[in-house]
């Protein structure tokens, strides 16, 4: 074989370089490269009618998860919210039972029912209180 001659493997015969065939095989290439994912999908059986009715489990499936997602969704935003109010419901719990044991402690304070009581004529005792006995009744 001449230098100037090139083998092509597919006919076992020698071509020239002035024939070219190369730039044939390039754009068989070329075009095999052009095409994109939705050209080597057949997006009609998938989607069509024949493709859900031979997938139908399958799509049920998916409406079956995608239906318990959006009622898992909507227990879980009303989960929170409902504990956010029971928070804000035993903060104010919390300062109300705050405030009531503080008025508790002060108006069960001495002074405070002594300045009470003088309003109503009731004063307090100065010495302690005396047993009274009466005859019938032993003194123990």
């Amino acid at each position: 074989m001449k230098p100037d001659e090139i083998i092509n493997t597919t006919k076992s015969e020698s071509v020239k370089p002035e024939e070219h065939p190369v730039p044939h095989a390039v754009s068989e290439k070329s075009s095999k490269k052009k095409r994109s994912l939705f050209d080597l999908t057949d997006f009609n059986k998938l989607i069509g009618f024949e493709g859900i009715a031979s997938n139908l489990s399958f799509v049920l499936f998916i409406t079956f998860l995608i239906l318990l997602y959006i009622a898992n969704n909507h227990y879980a935003l009303k989960s929170v919210k409902q504990l956010n109010q029971s928070e804000q419901q035993l903060k104010q719990l919390k300062w109300e039972y705050v405030n009531l044991k503080s008025d508790l402690e002060m108006k069960s304070q001495q002074s405070y029912i002594a300045q009470q009581l003088i309003e109503t004529g009731i004063k307090e005792l100065k010495q302690p209180p005396v047993k009274i006995y009466t005859s019938t009744h032993d003194k123990n």
